[in-house]
Order: structure tokens, then C-alpha cells, then sequence
């Protein structure tokens, strides 16, 4: 479990000292779409 934490530390430290902003570039509709279909396709 160590491992982990020091690498999800390590993450952060790197990626945070130069951010930068996730964007979408599809519509909200499309991704709800599609999440649906999948979990349609697995049964649920």
C-alpha cells in the first residue's frame, strides 16, 4: 500500500506544478449515451 501512495504523491507533485484544465469535446448527451449503451451491452 506504500507503493501506491508514494506513487499517487509522486503524481500529483509532478502534474500539479503545471496544470491544465481538462476539456471535453464531446457533449453531455453523447457521453450519457454511450454510458448507457455500455452498461445495456454488460446486462445491467
Amino acid at each position: 500500500m506504500e507503493d501506491l501512495e508514494s506513487s499517487i504523491e509522486h503524481y500529483l507533485e509532478t502534474y500539479n506544478q503545471d496544470p491544465k484544465p481538462f476539456r471535453w469535446h464531446k457533449k453531455v448527451d453523447d457521453i450519457l449515451a454511450s454510458v448507457a449503451h455500455a452498461a445495456m451491452a454488460r446486462g445491467r
